[in-house]
């Protein structure tokens, strides 16, 4: 499950939650097993493959430092 319910957010109090910066992370990793099980294919007919890319905004050096902490657990 990728996750259960999405984090409240609320207008007078910016932030990452924790569960925000796990959904970020857990969607990270499926992307990848997504893109992973798509390039399988492409090896297997010959053609070059390269890694695509994901841009996350993030508010400020403590969301970035939440963020890094959370993605060792999941992978």
């Amino acid at each position: 499950m990728l996750f259960v319910q999405m984090p409240i957010f609320k207008e007078d109090s910016p932030g990452v939650s924790v569960e925000a910066c796990e959904l970020v992370v857990r969607l990270l990793y499926e992307f990848d097993k997504l893109e992973a099980e798509e390039q399988a294919a492409e090896i297997a007919e010959g053609k070059p493959v390269s890694r695509g890319s994901v841009l996350i905004f993030l508010p400020g050096q403590f969301a970035m430092s939440a963020l890094g902490q959370t993605a060792p657990s999941f992978t």
